[in-house]
């Protein structure tokens, strides 16, 4: 506690120029949620809760702004939740804290350049040019260990694609939109009901919710299940999905680095990568290898669809001919689709939606499995994650537009890459709110290991010490994928999702 004795007088500003510091509410339990959620968004941090005969106590903390908008926020708040009280002044807050909480009770550290937990959020100003991180010079220069620092502190981190390759992102939301807008029997016919296929989940379902559709790479280039109209849909989702695939492993070759790996670590671990997406070509202006555009521009979208429409077409005649060479000689079973681990989620979410208990959550708090899961912000915001330093959500999507239009990727940490390190980086854990207007159309794409791939740490680790470094590796010798704690996740996932069948 701070303490007030030998503190000079000073005259107190009027209240409504005020800089408000902390604040103290009170309000029925059944309420905190709805009530913390406004003040969420306007940048409070909550340092302190409890609950004192049947009332929750909540103190915040925020800087920068007057008491005078802090009354107008409170007022309206009041007027759906009647059980709210806050406290007036600045006096009055330190008083109650001193009053109505422990010392232990109230979160002590102040934020600051050297916070390694905090960091910037919802204003994209700590975001990385993708194609930097892609360069190899980033291992030398120590960009690639900020992306790592980062992306530790916070769970996720904004990456940063050029304006000009927006355009596959825009076509797909859009066509998305037009595949879900088909009759439910349509939708079914083209994706297949969502089921096990090839020991993995995919195809379409219509929860309480949302409406997704889950895709994925098969073994000899294709696409499962394939799409039909819009015929553009399918080889632009092939075409993200395959240079998505590319920078995740991109991406993990730093993760290696930070946790004391060999820089091949996670492709061990992983499916053997597709073919390349797009043939090479300058991006930004800027004359290097690593700066090759992995997207088409605006130019390029229509002759590298069509180009990969070809590509799969000539896939799929050749899986047919096999298909029936092996009818023919009796060896039906041997055929497999070879269904990559790696998956995306196309997924609708309509803002008419109330979502969970008319919270306006329509995706409820979770992590990936996964390593990484890399997640292009929509058009129509929803995305929320949560943040480390306060157990609070922050909005993702809804930060102002950058000065030169570039397209923000988010990079979320999977609960694999967390089990493997044993929580050196921490599981991602997000959310997806009712758009304000329209539908939200989410892409994420999750990397994932092979589910029966051996996490033999040990050589790692013996060679990190040998070496004289740290790993930050979990000791395992023959562990599998399958087998990490981490499928608890996908189990409350699966749980939710088969539960919201039962719709009202």
């Amino acid at each position: 506690a701070v303490s007030t004795h030998h503190r000079p007088v000073k005259v107190m500003p009027p209240i409504d120029t005020q800089m408000f510091q902390h604040l103290v509410l009170r309000c029925e339990a059944d309420d905190v949620v709805n009530i913390l959620f406004p003040f969420e968004r306007k940048g409070f941090e909550i340092v302190g809760m409890k609950m004192l005969a049947g009332h929750a106590w909540i103190a915040l903390r925020v800087e920068g702004c007057i008491a005078g908008q802090v009354k107008e926020l409170c007022d309206s708040i009041q007027q759906s939740c009647m059980s709210l009280w806050t406290s007036v002044s600045q006096d009055e807050a330190l008083a109650f804290l001193h009053s109505h909480f422990e010392p232990r009770e109230v979160v002590q550290w102040q934020p600051d350049w050297r916070d390694k937990q905090l960091g910037h959020h919802n204003d994209n100003q700590s975001a990385f040019w993708l194609y930097d991180l892609l360069d190899p010079e980033s291992e030398m220069s120590g960009l690639g260990s900020r992306f790592c620092e980062q992306l530790r502190r916070d769970g996720f981190v904004p990456l940063l694609l050029p304006s000009t390759e927006r355009a596959i992102f825009s076509l797909i939301e859009r066509d998305a939109s037009t595949w879900f807008a088909l009759t439910e029997d349509e939708k079914i016919e083209q994706a297949g009901a969502y089921a096990h296929v090839d020991r993995k989940f995919t195809g379409y379902r219509n929860g309480k919710f949302r409406e997704q559709l889950e895709m994925r790479l098969t073994a000899d280039g294709s696409l499962y299940p394939m799409l039909t109209s819009p015929p553009e849909l399918a080889p632009a989702l092939s075409l993200q999905m395959r240079a998505f695939d590319r920078i995740a492993r991109a991406l993990l070759i730093h993760i290696a680095a930070d946790v004391g790996a060999p820089r091949d670590f996670f492709d061990d671990l992983a499916d053997p990568p597709p073919p390349v997406a797009m043939p090479c070509r300058t991006s930004r202006g800027i004359n290097s290898p690593a700066q090759q555009g992995l997207f088409p521009d605006a130019n390029e979208i229509c002759a590298a669809i069509k180009a990969e429409a070809a590509r799969i077409d000539a896939v799929e005649r050749k899986a047919v001919a096999a298909e029936e060479a092996a009818k023919a000689v009796e060896e039906l079973d041997k055929i497999s689709l070879g269904l990559g681990h790696s998956l995306i989620r196309v997924c609708r979410y309509d803002h008419m939606n109330q979502g969970v208990a008319a919270s306006g959550v329509l995706c409820e708090a979770h992590n990936d499995v996964g390593l990484l899961t890399l997640d292009a912000c929509a058009a129509s915001p929803g995305l929320q994650a949560m943040r480390r330093c306060d157990g609070l959500y922050v909005p993702l999507e809804e930060a102002p537009p950058r000065h030169d239009s570039a397209l923000v990727v988010i990079a979320m940490v999977g609960d694999t890459l967390g089990r493997l390190t044993s929580n050196y980086y921490s599981p991602c854990r997000h959310r997806v709110m009712a758009p304000p207007k329209s539908e939200r159309i989410g892409l994420p794409f999750l990397f994932r290991g092979r589910s029966d791939a051996v996490l033999n740490t040990l050589p790692a680790i013996e060679a990190a010490r040998a070496a004289g470094h740290v790993s930050h590796l979990a000791e395992m010798e023959y562990t599998t994928i399958k087998e990490l704690p981490a499928f608890d996740s996908a189990k409350f996932i699966l749980r939710n999702w088969f539960k919201s069948t039962h719709k009202d």
